[in-house]
């Protein structure tokens, strides 16, 4: 039976702590999203001193994936299970260290170490975040720093390849992991004095086998999506991975909707709204990272241009999203309150409506125009191909 330890509320924040943590967050963020995609530029040069063929170097990129694949259920009970603060202390030092190991590299497998450790930070602040700034900030406000939030997530990938490819020219493929790490550093040093332990903390017992269950569903699935593009669903490893992962994952959803105290609250998705909301952004985000990976490489690749030249010319769609995240936020914001103070002048009763679907709505219409010009373009440069 759960109880709660020291249970805090963002209610007893003032608007300035709110704000200073708030920026700890926002900073994490950016830091993490940038590096997800700033090595799609620096990766061939990453091959060479590394001493590894182009398959093996690409689990420098896709290995990311699969740790943080396997961490991120774990991270659902964690950020139940520790205080606030501390969790996301450790995340932050992971992330430096990992970082650190990355830049100090000469060879590929402490490489690798230093992409999980970072991917296991990643893990953690990513599940944290969101719910730290749905827990620091009244309801009213909180679509417009969700939509702050959103530019960090959205935009930081899509500039990435542009800095990262100036990175590489001009200081080398480490500068990016030092880069980060000094930032991130700062990000720590001001959690230490800023952030507060803004979640309930609950004691409940650790669901071994859910976790060993999820590694083989979230890893299978996350190792066979990643070999069907240069191996195929024919291939044998392939086929294997995602079968395993599609069976794991079928055995840990009835495990969870069984279990008293799941390990992974799937029940949420019962929630038509949220259901669609989370299918939707899966679909957005890989449109956005689906062209922010295959550009630099057709440009590259293809088109023989420089890695600088090919990362600035991902700019319009960074700054489009620059423009549009907090724009979408503070609209979604706005109908909720125009929604609930016609509401309640009135008097009619009525359901709570989600202060961000508007503008989820219409970032969704944005990305699936964007995703229809890039079909367009795409088709017509293989045309001329």
């Amino acid at each position: 039976m759960s109880h709660s330890e020291n249970p805090s509320s963002g209610n007893g924040l003032s608007h300035r702590q709110s704000m200073l943590i708030f920026l700890s967050l926002l900073v994490s963020s950016i830091v993490a999203s940038f590096l997800s995609t700033a090595l799609n530029t620096a990766l061939p040069a990453m091959i060479e001193a590394l001493s590894v063929d182009v398959d093996t170097g690409q689990w420098i990129t896709s290995g990311f994936s699969l740790a943080m694949g396997i961490v991120m259920p774990l991270t659902a009970f964690l950020i139940t299970r520790f205080p606030t603060k501390r969790l996301y202390l450790a995340g932050l030092l992971l992330f430096i260290g990992g970082s650190a190991l990355c830049a100090l590299s000469g060879s590929f497998v402490p490489m690798m170490i230093g992409r999980v450790l970072q991917a296991a930070s990643n893990g953690i602040l990513v599940a944290m975040t969101q719910v730290v700034i749905l827990s620091i900030f009244p309801k009213e406000k909180q679509g417009s720093y969700m939509g702050w939030y959103g530019l960090a997530v959205s935009a930081a990938p899509m500039v990435a390849p542009t800095l990262g490819g100036l990175l590489v020219d001009a200081l080398g493929w480490r500068s990016i992991f030092w880069i980060v790490a000094g930032v991130m550093t700062l990000s720590f040093v001001l959690a230490v004095f800023v952030f507060k332990d803004v979640l309930e903390v609950q004691r409940h017992s650790f669901d071994i086998l859910s976790f060993v269950i999820s590694v083989f569903a979230f890893g299978g699935i996350t190792l066979g999506a990643g070999r069907l593009s240069s191996k195929g669903i024919t291939d044998p490893l392939t086929a294997a991975a995602l079968g395993i992962g599609l069976a794991a994952s079928a055995v840990f959803a009835v495990r969870q909707l069984k279990a008293s105290e799941p390990f992974l609250n799937i029940r949420i998705l019962k929630n038509k709204n949220y259901a669609v909301s989370v299918a939707g952004s899966v679909i957005l985000y890989l449109i956005m990272m689906g062209g922010t990976v295959l550009t630099p490489l057709y440009l590259q690749r293809v088109a023989g241009l420089k890695a600088a030249v090919s990362g600035l010319l991902t700019l319009p769609g960074s700054l489009a999203s620059i423009i549009c995240s907090p724009i979408a936020g503070a609209i979604g914001t706005a109908v909720f309150v125009g929604v609930m103070s016609s509401a309640s002048a009135s008097g009619v009763g009525m359901a709570s409506p989600n202060p961000g679907l508007f503008g989820f709505r219409i970032a969704a219409i944005a990305m699936s125009a964007a995703a229809v010009v890039m079909f367009i373009a795409g088709a017509v440069l293989i045309r001329e191909e």
